[in-house]
């Protein structure tokens, strides 16, 4: 009898399904997303546009720092109200990651999550799509499948070079067959991205990166048609890696300045930001 115990024991081990850990330990927290220092609870911010209040977001994460709950009040230009709720749901067990949405009080389609047990994304579904995702042996995502009611319609590669380049291609799937839209190149400090219409480059945009991965440096060149819109943007950066300036500088107009006004609590997280017409004024409570 105790033998057949232990061999019990042994074999309920060895069936336990692929999704038995939290795969919550294994990808990127919300945190991390929404550039939060420290273990905040809830961040509340409040935007001002031309000293007049227009909206509010509440945002409520767990002690994992994942989000539980998005909460949203805007009021528009004509004056209504509009609200969106967003609650977020984990099933550690499965897998599975579901967002339940509400706009003005009416449900929405829930969006789903899936992951496997190394924490990488393999599907995502809602009503009209169902996408899909797939991984080499390192764990780095080679191909995105976009799926819209049954139909695949367009697919991203990505290759990957010894010398850390990072080359994506995006393609659109229709009945004439395979077309490519976009293609970018990737480095630790640079990116270039060229998008594509008939055949033609319409778009082309070059970024430049610091050794923090900030942007320092945008270019942006559209052609449609006969006309040309050329415009590059300049970042600067302080001592504590915080935005205090950008540049623009268009074909046509005067350069535009924008100021970042940062004011930072003891964890290192803004509660104050003014930039252009707008000053968004955030409350941090933490775990």
């Amino acid at each position: 009898m105790k033998y057949l115990v232990i061999t019990l024991l042994l074999f309920c081990a060895c069936s336990t399904s692929e999704h038995k850990e939290n795969f919550l330990l294994h990808i990127k927290n919300d945190w991390k997303v929404d550039q939060l220092r420290g273990r905040p609870k809830q961040v509340i911010e409040n935007e001002y546009e031309n000293g007049k209040w227009t909206s509010i977001l509440t945002c409520e994460y767990n002690e994992m720092g994942f989000l539980t709950r998005k909460d949203r009040i805007r009021i528009q230009s004509t004056g209504s109200i509009d609200t969106f709720l967003c609650k977020y749901e984990y099933d550690t067990i499965n897998g599975i990651k579901t967002i339940n949405e509400t706009h003005n009080r009416n449900p929405q389609t829930s969006d789903q999550f899936f992951y496997n047990a190394k924490g990488l994304l393999v599907r995502d579904t809602s009503f009209e799509r169902s996408n899909r995702y797939r991984y080499d042996t390192l764990g780095r995502l080679v191909e995105e499948i976009f799926n819209s009611f049954g139909r695949d319609v367009n697919k991203t590669v990505y290759d990957y070079y010894a010398d850390g380049k990072i080359k994506k291609g995006e393609y659109s799937l229709d009945e004439d067959g395979i077309k490519k839209k976009s293609e970018s190149i990737t480095t630790d400090s640079t990116e270039i991205y060229l998008f594509f219409h008939k055949g033609d480059t319409i778009q082309k945009r070059f970024e430049q990166k610091d050794t923090l991965g900030n942007t320092i440096f945008l270019t942006n060149d559209i052609v449609w048609g006969c006309q040309t819109k050329s415009a590059y943007v300049k970042y600067y950066y302080n001592a504590n890696n915080g935005l205090v300036k950008e540049k623009h500088v268009s074909l046509y107009g005067e350069p535009k300045i924008i100021l970042h006004d940062y004011h930072n609590d003891k964890a290192g997280n803004w509660l104050t930001k003014d930039y252009d017409e707008k000053k968004l004024i955030r409350t941090i409570t933490y775990w």
